[in-house]
């Protein structure tokens, strides 16, 4: 459902999490551009750091205005929060995915 209503947002140039596209497509398109992987946005450290910046509230308001359905949202808001067990230990951060960092 979501892919739906949000993949008439994303550019052409954009590959993640995109039906039918994936990582080694977005490397494809570097090469072919003849961009160093290195200096690219694709870069691992860069790219993770990006990913756990996300503010989780501010992620749920940008959905909220595009999805009306409470069920859906309340859904999307456990899936964010959820958090990880990692040695034994519930860890939950406060941005990004939970992903216990």
């Amino acid at each position: 459902m979501l892919t739906a209503i949000y993949e008439q947002d994303f550019l052409p140039c954009s590959y993640g999490f995109r039906p039918g596209l994936n990582a080694h497509d977005a490397l494809d398109a570097i090469g072919r551009h003849d961009m160093p992987r290195s200096d690219s946005v694709c870069s691992g450290s860069r790219h993770q750091r990006i990913f756990y910046a996300i503010v989780r509230d501010q992620l749920m308001a940008f959905v909220e205005r595009r999805i009306g359905d409470s069920s859906v949202l309340r859904l999307i808001r456990k899936w964010i929060h959820i958090g990880v067990i990692e040695d034994g230990r519930l860890l939950v951060t406060e941005t990004g995915p939970d992903k216990g960092r």
